[in-house]
């Protein structure tokens, strides 16, 4: 068996090379990941617009070709329909009836909400929780002592 040692390797350019310059298949390969957690006091609204929660992460992909994975889980409650979705940004990745209704009013439940994200970026890229009220009540994030989380990961595209 033969082992080869080098202290660097670097392009002609001089600039280190990515492992697909290297004939690497990286294709789906996790790069990166980013969480947040949040503990704070319960939040609510009473919006019918989206309201952007406390639950957000960023992220700043490596290449423009990379995929986002985000995964967001928390407490959420509502005294009548609700909605809750996912934005990157200031644009709702779920339309305006958004990732999740909840029709059942006055019972907390688990909320987890998924999503496979094309951002075509390399800047500091911010997916954040948001929540509206149907036409009228409230909606609510359950705050401590429960534990919400955001993940972002990068997928290699």
């Amino acid at each position: 068996m033969s082992t080869i040692k080098v202290d660097a390797i670097q392009k002609v350019n001089g600039s280190v090379p990515k492992a697909g310059d290297l004939g690497l298949n990286v294709t789906g390969s996790v790069l990166q990941v980013v969480q947040t957690s949040f503990t704070g006091t319960t939040e609510t609204s009473t919006s019918t617009s989206y309201a952007d929660t406390s639950l957000a992460v960023t992220i700043t992909p490596t290449s423009t070709n990379s995929k986002i994975l985000i995964i967001s889980t928390f407490l959420g409650q509502t005294t009548s329909d609700a909605y809750y979705d996912l934005k990157r940004g200031s644009t709702s990745l779920g339309g305006s009836d958004g990732f999740m209704r909840i029709e059942l009013a006055g019972d907390a439940f688990p909320i987890g909400m998924n999503l496979l994200d094309e951002p075509s970026t390399t800047s500091a890229t911010t997916y954040t929780v948001a929540m509206r009220i149907a036409s009228s009540g409230t909606v609510y994030m359950i705050g401590s002592p429960f534990k919400s989380t955001i993940q972002a990961l990068e997928i290699a595209g």
